[in-house]
């Protein structure tokens, strides 16, 4: 359950910042805006299982008219092995650091609860 939910958050992040990020990739290694705003709404964990298997889908994701249009040295850079997982570094660091204080809170509000809930007791022991 507590990995679902981190899970989850990690994934509320990449919503919130991978669109931006993937657009601007994109668009700065020569992708049209146009294409780079279809492709900039990748589902995000299609991204995060791309990026961990080290899959780099944007071969897949840009036609071939795009892609031929394209100069060869961005193409490079578009089709290599390390350009989708550096773009989508930055935006899954910042959930995964959110996940991390998360879980620091709650470790936190267990310990606080841990300490105020009195003496240890026994069923069936009298109270000392």
């Amino acid at each position: 359950m507590v990995v679902g939910l981190f899970f989850s958050i990690v994934t509320l992040g990449l919503v919130a910042a991978l669109p931006t990020t993937l657009s601007t990739g994109l668009m700065t290694n020569g992708v049209p805006g146009q294409a780079a705003a279809a492709i900039a709404h990748l589902p995000p964990t299609a991204a995060l299982f791309g990026a961990f298997l080290g899959y780099n889908p944007i071969g897949e994701l840009l036609s071939p008219q795009v892609l031929h249009a394209i100069s060869p040295a961005h193409q490079a850079v578009l089709l290599g092995k390390t350009f989708f997982p550096n773009l989508i570094a930055t935006p899954f660091m910042e959930s995964l650091h959110a996940v991390f204080y998360i879980s620091a809170g709650l470790c936190l509000i267990g310990a606080a609860a841990s300490l105020l809930r009195g003496k240890r007791v026994v069923y069936g022991q009298e109270p000392r």
